[in-house]
């Protein structure tokens, strides 16, 4: 998932939104059943408030033949910039209808295998992340899916033996539902919207948790972008920069400030101000902190104010004050 990852890095420095692909069977899009819970929309309301582009193509009554010939060429062709790919082709594994017809074990084996090698030919794993979903409990009303306990196991069981042979993520829904029926009976008070024989298509509530779980995974941390325009903090009383082509600066890393630049020249007095910073870049309470004043191994203690100030607290001697290395929470 490093090309995932770097892309939330990114994301928090330049503000770039983030392309993830979807590509599955009905789960995915809702096309042809009911899709109260759709995965695309669901995971843009997991992200934490990420920019995020999600883009999706759904196969109703589809399986993973499909996939192999022919639509992972327009994945190819035209999701060149995705950051990630989330395959999710499973529930229709035993359909005769379905285009290729029923799908053995290995012949879905053999599918995914063939259609990542594609992708790898055009995206690198440091270009692209590749995350494969395994499938939901069986709950489908319709017995020709033959979504057993059982097959549902044994297909999962394919899908994670492809993701361990290409470098790619697997996420197990079907042990995360069995937990859930076991030991916290949570998944029994899902909203049910009604398919077929008033069963749960696995598109609907089970999405709705299934992606909750996923997002706390693909998004740990939340979005909170690097703060640009100002972050020169405002020298006061005559405090001037040691070297004018190297001023003070304050550069914000998520909830940390960091202060940077050697400054001299000004009032050195108990109290007196040696600076404002620029709003978004203040502590939520004082923060006192040791700093260097000189080579001869002197300090003076700074009192960085959650008014903006940063004052001198005690006795100064030296012939400039060191910010580098300086850093406090905002938080």
């Amino acid at each position: 998932m490093a090309a995932f990852y770097a892309s939330l890095v990114e994301a928090r420095s330049s503000n770039r939104p983030i392309s993830i692909h979807i590509e599955g069977d009905s789960k995915v899009a809702g096309l042809g059943v009911t899709d109260g819970y759709r995965l695309d929309q669901l995971l843009i309301e997991g992200a934490e408030e990420y920019p995020l582009r999600v883009s999706f193509e759904g196969f109703g009554g589809q399986n993973s033949w499909l996939w192999a010939h022919g639509k992972v060429d327009g994945f190819v062709a035209n999701h060149g910039d995705a950051d990630l790919l989330i395959i999710n082709f499973g529930t229709n594994e035993n359909v005769k209808s379905a285009d290729g017809g029923a799908q053995s074990l290995e012949q879905t084996e053999a599918n995914h295998l063939a259609a990542i090698a594609k992708i790898r030919e055009h995206r690198s794993s440091a270009q692209l992340s590749i995350l494969i979903l395994g499938q939901t409990p069986g709950n489908n009303w319709n017995p020709r899916y033959n979504d057993t306990l059982e097959s549902m196991t044994a297909i999962n069981g394919v899908l994670r033996k492809v993701a361990l042979e290409t470098n790619s993520a697997f996420f197990d829904p079907l042990e995360l539902f069995q937990r859930a029926h076991s030991e916290a009976g949570w998944m029994d008070q899902l909203p049910t919207p009604l398919y077929g024989g008033g069963n749960v298509h696995p598109g609907d509530a089970m999405n709705l948790a299934m992606v909750g779980v996923l997002a706390d995974d693909l998004f740990p941390i939340p979005f909170r972008p690097t703060k640009r325009g100002n972050n020169r903090p405002e020298l006061l009383n005559q405090w001037v920069p040691v070297d004018p082509a190297t001023p003070a600066r304050a550069a914000l890393r998520g909830d940390m400030v960091v202060l940077d630049g050697r400054i001299t020249g000004g009032d050195t007095k108990v109290g007196e101000k040696l600076m404002a910073l620029p709003a978004g870049y203040r502590p939520p309470a004082d923060r006192y902190i040791l700093v260097p004043t000189s080579t001869r191994g002197t300090s003076v203690q700074l009192r960085i104010g959650a008014d903006g100030f940063v004052r001198i607290a005690s006795k100064y001697r030296g012939n400039y004050i060191s910010l580098d290395g300086v850093s406090y929470l905002i938080e």
